[in-house]
Parts: structure tokens; C-alpha cells; sequence
């Protein structure tokens, strides 16, 4: 799937840059300097664990992490808290106070230094992915067949893919993605090429099964600017 692509490389680029955006020193009064991502993202743990998030980042032109002087984010009303991490600064909402429903509309409102307000907003799903089958071990040598149901037509499908190796000298992983057919329920076959590291013998992979819906955000803010709904499935299949 490009977002994902794309989002690796935002990522790399992140790491790369290593700090954060002088701008993040500044009153942003324009909002072409930065592009918010805004995402609102409901995942199933391999375990069965479910967790909702509420996500807001800003970039500059260098794809380094903004953090609003004296603006605010707020998510159906709700104030997001600023938060930070090795790749820099984003906004965060406690999912308690915003609770997810499927074919609802989540309303990002972005106040800048000057006070005025420009909104992204993201309406989940029409339905909630819920069924991702996949065995539990595969003989290396054999395909495999994943199925699912639930996925909202409109919303792009995706499936990936991360392989654990290991050899004498060392242990990894390599990452896939696999774009999926747009439909509500189907089945795709998984062949050895794919989920097999070509770095070493593969132990195990850890898959995800994607669903994203796109949102629309201000055209007013810096091209890259994205909004979008995601819900996530994930599961562990054992190489043998």
C-alpha cells in the first residue's frame, strides 16, 4: 500500500534528521509551514488485546516533527495532550475520553498561535474489520491462505508482513507490504517468496491485516498535510 511506503520513508526520514524543527520555537501563524497527519486507529493484538488511538503530528518541510508555540489540537472536543518520543513531538488523546464507533466522524481541530482554527476530520469505517484467519505454522517450503471479513469496501486493504531470521552471525527481521483486493470479505494466497526473509532462515512472521479509510484535512496546510482511519488485525504464524 503507498501509505505505508510512504510512511516507512517518513519514518527513515525521521531518524535520519535526528532533532526536532526549529519551527517548533516559533508562533506558527501559517499554516502552509507544516502538514498535520492526523489518524485515528483502532488495533486487534494478535493476543486479542484492542486499543484505540488518536493521533496528530506535524512536519515541516524536512519531514522533521513539529510541536505547536501556544497552538492546540483538539478531537471531538477533546484536548489532546502533547507528547514526545525519539522521533520528536505529535499530540495524543486518552482513548477513555474518546471512544471509537464504527461510521462516525472524529473532528481534528487545529488552533494555531493566532487563535485561528483549521479542522481535519476522519470518519471510521462503515464496519468493524473483525475476522482475519491465517493457520497457526507453515512448512517453509509451503503457500499459505489468509481470509477476512468485515472490511468496509470504500477503505484500501492492505496486508504486512514482518519476517524474523536468524543466522550464526546474526538475527533481523525484513518487512513486507501487499496490497489486497477492496472488498468486505475475501481470501489471498501467501506463497514462500513473500513471507520467507531472503537475509536467513525465518522463525516466524508477525502479520497485520490493514484497513484504511482516507479523511480530508485543510487544504490550507503544507502539501504531504493527511488524514486517515486505520484499523488493524494482527497475527503470528510459526515457520517450521
Amino acid at each position: 500500500m503507498k501509505r505505508t511506503l510512504s510512511s516507512i520513508l517518513t519514518i527513515i526520514a525521521f531518524i535520519l534528521s535526528g532533532c526536532e524543527s526549529p519551527l517548533s520555537d516559533t508562533e506558527i501563524t501559517d499554516p502552509g509551514l507544516i502538514a498535520p497527519d492526523v489518524q485515528v486507529t483502532r488495533y486487534v493484538s494478535h493476543n486479542g488485546t484492542v486499543s484505540t488511538e488518536y493521533l496528530c503530528g506535524f512536519f515541516d518541510k524536512s519531514a522533521q516533527r513539529v510541536q505547536l508555540k501556544n497552538g492546540s489540537v483538539t478531537v471531538n472536543g477533546v484536548t489532546m495532550s502533547h507528547a514526545k518520543d525519539l522521533l520528536g513531538s505529535y499530540y495524543k488523546a486518552d482513548p477513555r475520553n474518546v471512544p471509537y464507533s464504527v461510521n462516525t466522524q472524529y473532528v481534528f481541530t487545529i488552533t494555531l498561535a493566532d487563535n485561528k482554527q483549521y479542522d481535519g476530520v476522519v470518519t471510521t469505517q462503515k464496519s468493524l474489520l473483525n475476522d482475519f484467519s491465517v493457520p497457526t505454522s507453515v512448512s517453509k517450503s509451503s503457500a499459505f491462505q489468509i481470509s477476512w471479513s468485515g472490511n468496509d469496501p470504500n477503505a484500501d486493504l492492505d496486508l504486512e508482513l514482518l519476517s524474523y531470521y536468524k543466522t550464526d552471525s546474526s538475527n533481523g527481521t525484513t518487512f513486507r507490504s501487499i496490497d489486497l483486493p477492496k472488498t468486505a470479505s475475501g481470501t489471498y494466497q501467501v506463497s514462500p517468496s513473500v513471507y520467507l526473509s531472503p537475509s536467513g532462515p525465518t522463525s516466524k512472521v508477525e502479520l497485520v491485516l490493514v484497513s484504511e479509510l482516507e479523511g480530508t484535512i485543510d487544504g490550507r496546510f503544507k502539501r504531504g498535510r493527511h488524514a486517515v482511519s486505520m484499523q488493524r488485525i494482527g497475527r503470528i504464524i510459526m515457520v517450521q
